[in-house]
């Protein structure tokens, strides 16, 4: 097993940690955007040639914000806040929306096997709390109504490098509601900050989830994943999963679910994290603790040679290949930046999904950042960097 790694901070620490943090960003903040203004000048002297002021500054304070807090520990787990939405989010970005929450049942022992079962009687399969995001209509007035034939869902995971985050916390549920139609079912997996919650409960709570939409009568084909940074990580791994336990136990009638929308998938987990850089607001501090607390579970050498933690690098997409040979055939579409830190495995992911003969739609974001669909939102950006419009015409697509 791997050596010992850290949990999270005692609160009166974390406490202590994260006043310093806003400290020191709070002294640091001003000199940084003066720095960036100053050279923002010249277009030999930006991040990148073509970005906006505004979004040279943007990017530049997320990253010295990401630096701040992540550098001195791991998060503090969530507690009864799990189960809570945001409403200000939620006003803020889907005004017409609302939001039910449902408590889904611990994966049942037949939906358990393989990897879902490794440190069993340490992890275990859960409650896990997930957020109907819906428009109500006709029909659709508490949002946990059972599927009508050919009802389309989204099931959203959001990112956090797995140890911090909340689905309800960003826009993607209400604006994929709103634009789409369709109902967003989100997903709060459990935050790897100790040996209860590390990897695979994770995937434990994906798979709960998963069934109790089937439960509910929607068909694996009208399932859509959508999921941001280790979001979009743990979708990879749920697909993989349900592949595998469709295999095994054809009796449960797993199924394949009918598309997978990936924002920046993380896909490598078997070198270190990325170093700053100035085309990314992504710092390493948080990861290098988050892999580690994530993966306490196996060997020293599983985040380089499993598949689970870095499809990027090894196993087969098989699997996918040979369900898109199918009459309805899963869809994969990737969004990421040119130059976010993660760029470099997104490409080899893709790579190793076209030699597998996996077909994938390739949305390359030029001067494209970490999740550039979230910054392009905030900007209100238009034209050829409105990567927020190009996410959401995906998702239109995908749900149709």
């Amino acid at each position: 097993m791997a050596g010992r790694v850290p949990d999270a901070p005692p609160l009166y620490l974390f406490v202590i940690y994260q006043t310093l943090a806003y400290l020191v960003f709070a002294l640091a903040i001003i000199p940084v955007l003066l720095y960036r203004l100053v050279f923002h000048i010249l277009p030999s002297t930006r991040p990148y040639p073509t970005w906006s002021l505004r979004r040279d500054l943007a990017v530049a304070g997320g990253r010295l914000y990401m630096v701040c807090t992540t550098y001195p520990c791991l998060p503090r787990p969530p507690g009864h806040k799990a189960w809570q939405s945001d409403p200000i989010v939620q006003k803020t970005a889907g005004p017409h929306t609302k939001v039910k929450l449902v408590e889904v049942p611990p994966a049942e022992e037949e939906w358990m096997t393989g990897i879902a079962n490794v440190a069993k009687g340490v992890v275990c399969p859960v409650p896990v709390p997930c957020f109907w995001t819906f428009c109500p209509r006709e029909g659709l007035l508490k949002g946990d109504e059972d599927a009508p034939p050919d009802e389309r869902v989204i099931f959203y995971v959001a990112g956090g490098s797995w140890v911090m985050g909340h689905p309800q916390s960003t826009m993607f549920p209400y604006k994929f509601a709103t634009e789409s139609g369709r109902r967003v079912f989100a997903v709060n997996h459990r935050k790897a900050l100790s040996a209860d919650t590390a990897f695979p409960a994770q995937l434990q709570d994906l798979v709960a989830a998963y069934a109790h939409l089937r439960t509910h009568g929607f068909a694996p084909e009208n399932i859509v994943l959508i999921g941001d940074s280790s979001g979009g990580h743990l979708l990879l791994a749920l697909s993989r999963y349900l592949a595998e336990l469709a295999a095994e136990r054809p009796e449960l009638d797993v199924g394949t679910p009918g598309a997978l929308l990936l924002i920046s998938p993380s896909c490598d987990l078997g070198h270190p994290p990325h170093a700053v850089s100035s085309t990314d607001f992504l710092a390493p501090y948080l990861n290098n603790r988050a892999y580690p607390s994530l993966a306490r579970h196996f060997a020293a050498g599983a985040r380089q040679e499993s598949a689970y933690f870095s499809p990027a690098a090894c196993g087969s997409f098989a699997y996918l290949a040979k369900a898109q040979e199918r009459a309805r055939p899963p869809a994969v579409w990737i969004q990421y930046g040119e130059v976010e830190n993660l760029a470099p495995d997104i490409a080899a992911l893709v790579q190793r999904m076209r030699a597998d003969g996996v077909v994938v739609d390739v949305d390359l974001i030029a001067g494209g950042v970490h999740c550039d669909a979230g910054i392009a939102y905030a900007l209100r950006e238009k034209g050829e960097r409105d990567s927020w419009g190009r996410l959401i015409a995906a998702v239109k697509r995908y749900t149709a």
